[in-house]
């Protein structure tokens, strides 16, 4: 009872405080806002506000990319954390539900195989599922990140157009099988493809494959321009999806492969 009455606070309070403003509350993962936000110039339009999203600091790049949300804030470790790992009543677990809509301050959630089942009634695609939620705000149109053309030659690619990225790791999925991206990596090198591995921090290169570190708007335009992006399904395929970009999107059998019905592409 403590936490809620805390989180119905917090919620509250943030309210208040941003009284002309719609709130998300984005503390989650890359994908998880990407969701959230997918209808965020229609929900902004129809009802006339700003918008005002608390994120963590490494989800500021993805948040900047949707030009929609006025004002970007983030939050302290504490109370990032508070949100992420609070317990949330049945009927708040949803991104768009009754209380959300009627308050404007929304918790970025990941879709669980729990909400899953509770929300998609006819449809099965999250997007499709999403829409169907803001049904009263009659979205038309999916907003995308909004992405600058970048240079990318400071990363000195021989042939553009003969590289291929990989992106074995997720928060999402992991791969059991993981010599499946050594072999990927074998395959591709022997058709005469520059191969590198996406890697963040202490991630290490994929065997036979070079090592690739950059910030998400690069990897956003370098997937866009090379041969192919292949990835375990990850919020990141979210994010950059619509670059016009040549994805492979490897999937587990999660949640009785279910997740990749709410996740297609």
């Amino acid at each position: 009872i403590g936490n809620r009455l805390r989180l119905i606070f917090k919620l509250t309070s943030l309210k208040l405080h941003y009284k002309d403003s719609l709130v998300f509350i984005a503390a989650s993962g890359i994908g998880d806002l990407c969701y959230a936000l997918s209808f965020i110039e229609d929900i902004k339009a129809k009802t006339n506000k700003k918008v005002v999203a608390l994120t963590r600091e490494y989800t500021c790049e993805a948040l900047s990319a949707f030009p929609a949300v006025d004002k970007i804030v983030i939050m302290k470790s504490k109370d990032a954390d508070f949100f992420y790992n609070c317990e949330l009543p049945e009927k708040m677990r949803p991104v768009f539900n009754g209380y959300s809509l009627k308050q404007g301050v929304f918790i970025c959630t990941p879709l669980t195989e729990d909400i899953y089942d509770y929300i998609k009634n006819s449809k099965t695609n999250y997007i499709d599922i999403l829409k169907e939620s803001l049904a009263e705000l009659e979205p038309t149109h999916i907003t995308y990140p909004v992405v600058p053309d970048i240079d990318i030659g400071r990363f000195s690619f021989s042939d553009i157009n003969k590289t291929v990225i990989i992106n074995p790791y997720s928060n999402s999925l992991s791969v059991e099988k993981t010599d499946l991206f050594e072999k990927i990596a074998v395959l591709l090198n022997n058709k005469g493809y520059s191969v590198y591995t996406n890697t963040v921090g202490n991630q290490k290169a994929v065997e036979g494959t070079q090592r690739l570190e950059c910030t998400l708007s690069e990897l956003y335009n370098i997937s866009g321009q090379c041969a192919a992006f292949i990835s375990i399904r990850s919020g990141i395929l979210d994010f950059m999806i619509g670059n016009g970009g040549r994805y492979i999107s490897i999937y587990d059998t999660a949640w009785n492969n279910k997740f990749m019905e709410a996740y297609s592409l």
